[in-house]
């Protein structure tokens, strides 16, 4: 079954519970990268980038100030994450996408989260253009393209086999667009 904390609702949470000591626990589980993540423009998504990887897009958008990248970014993050859950079969792996939404905004200001707050409340409009846009760049960019690994890791159910992960009958497109539509709320409109 699907565990999803709505976006709305979890950047709510997140937003007060944004802890350092958190933050820098759970850097050490996620930052395994030779490189240190970049801030991007949601144009620059690819299918490649893992929801891990975003996470840090996002952490890096939001140390250099650039708010709509970050929270555009996150929104890709949230649907890539969705996307991973739906075809990882072993349920218990899903603990990653909880340590990352626990470590992605932990740690900032209450300066810096009002910062991201202003942006995320045109997000949360389903009529602002913003909302279509973000979603826009992210359908376009189309259903990740990669092995889940960061999630597939977190699993405790016994694996027999280098595929057994999968979702028997999985349909990418499908579940991409559950995640974007049915789960996170994007305009069908935007999407097409």
């Amino acid at each position: 079954m699907l565990k999803h904390i709505p976006t709305g609702l979890f950047l709510g949470a997140v937003f007060l519970a944004a802890d350092s000591a958190m933050a820098q626990d759970q850097t050490l589980l996620f930052r395994t990268q030779s490189t240190e993540p970049q801030c991007q423009a949601l144009a620059d998504l690819r299918k490649e980038q893992t929801a891990r990887e975003l996470a840090g897009i996002v952490r890096a958008c939001v140390d250099e100030g650039a708010h709509v990248n970050a929270i555009q970014t996150f929104w890709a993050y949230s649907n890539v994450a969705l996307f991973d859950q739906q075809r990882v079969k072993d349920e218990s792996a899903h603990v990653a996408v909880q340590e990352l939404h626990g470590w992605v905004f932990s740690g900032y200001s209450f300066q810096t989260i009002n910062a991201l707050k202003e942006v995320i409340a045109d997000l949360r409009d389903p009529e602002s253009p913003f909302l279509a846009e973000t979603c826009r760049g992210v359908f376009v960019a189309g259903p990740p393209e990669y092995r889940p690994d960061y999630m597939i890791w977190r699993g405790i159910v016994p694996r027999k086999h280098e595929e057994d992960w999968k979702v028997e009958d999985f349909d990418p497109e499908a579940a991409w667009r559950k995640a974007l539509v049915e789960i996170n709320g994007c305009p069908e409109a935007a999407l097409e």
